[in-house]
């Protein structure tokens, strides 16, 4: 259910990122496990259905009003199947089985209903689990950003759904990872308006340190700075090497804001990484600030790696030597 197009900047990155399982750096991309995935435990079939009124989100997650769904009838079975209407089976394997119904070409009247749905938060009366549900959203979402005709005003309701705190972090994280294709879109539509929805959800989110949507949002900034220049790159960087800092930052996003700072060189960082390459509290974070130091240390730090090298445990040697030859080339040595 989660797939990711991730343009990782270096091997050491690709080494980091692999071992803590977030390999997402730095093109967002979908993806999704198969319907039978042993991960998801299927619940019982035919829950109570959802209402069919929801509401719609402003760009701040404020209510605005309620928005009804077109009756069930006048629906595609697939469509009825997929949204867990009544009269259809709701469990997740025949509802995600649905999706592939969905055409590049929906009509006006089959988004509508789709996109109350996305806007719904997490309900025991959806029939699905808290994961089960964002991953069917995932792929609906995933559908309309395909369409040959870009749904209107698509990113500002993404924008939205990530800052409205009645969706769960799991949705709002999914929703994150859209932000970077919905920015470009309205921008190519030429939507001011929905573009600045898009970089303030972004922004907001990072500064949310505790959770992991703060790394998947700052990645997108990072991704959208290098092509347009209204996205601030050098905040990005200095973000990045605040969050790096950052006790108080969850392990994914400190991962993901060490790498940052390595490939952005930002200097200001290497304290940082080398007081967590040597006491972080977990594998991949360690992992992480060594691979940051191969890119931002000094002949302080290379005496540190290779006397590290010789004491540390195996899994840290290829990353450590790894490091090691990074930082022989960035300081003009010979290899050895």
């Amino acid at each position: 259910m989660i797939k990711r197009v991730i343009k990782l900047i270096s091997a050491l990155a690709i080494i980091a990122l692999i071992a803590m399982g977030i390999i997402h750096l730095f093109q967002p991309k979908t993806s999704h496990p198969p319907a039978n995935s042993p991960g998801i435990s299927l619940p019982a079939p035919a829950p109570a259905p959802p209402s069919h009124a929801s509401r719609q989100l402003s760009p701040g997650g404020h209510s605005l009003r309620t928005v009804n769904r077109p009756p069930s009838n006048v629906l595609p079975v697939n469509l009825r199947i997929l949204l867990g209407l009544a009269g259809v089976p709701a469990d997740f394997r025949n509802r995600h089985s649905s999706l592939k119904n969905l055409t590049r070409r929906l009509p006006a009247s089959e988004i509508a209903p789709l996109l109350t749905f996305l806007e719904t938060p997490f309900g025991d009366s959806q029939g699905l689990r808290p994961m089960e549900l964002s991953a069917l959203k995932n792929d609906i979402l995933d559908v309309l950003m395909r369409q040959d005709q870009p749904v209107p005003g698509l990113g500002a309701r993404v924008a939205a759904m990530c800052r409205n705190p009645e969706h769960d972090d799991i949705w709002r994280d999914y929703c994150i990872q859209y932000l970077a294709g919905c920015y470009e879109n309205s921008r190519a539509a030429g939507s001011v308006a929905e573009q600045e929805a898009v970089s303030a959800a972004c922004w907001a989110a990072v500064t949310q340190s505790g959770k992991s949507l703060s790394g998947t949002a700052l990645i997108g900034l990072e991704s959208l700075s290098r092509k347009y220049p209204e996205i601030d790159r050098e905040r990005v960087g200095q973000t990045a090497a605040a969050l790096a800092d950052d006790q108080r930052a969850c392990e994914a996003t400190r991962i993901t804001a060490l790498r940052l700072s390595g490939m952005l060189k930002r200097s200001e960082a290497l304290d940082a990484a080398r007081f967590v390459a040597q006491v972080g509290a977990t594998v991949p974070l360690r992992m992480a600030a060594i691979a940051t130091l191969g890119e931002l240390g000094d002949f302080a730090d290379l005496i540190y790696l290779q006397e590290t090298a010789v004491q540390d445990t195996p899994r840290f040697k290829p990353i450590i030597e790894a490091a090691v030859q990074n930082l022989r080339t960035r300081l003009g040595l010979k290899k050895g």
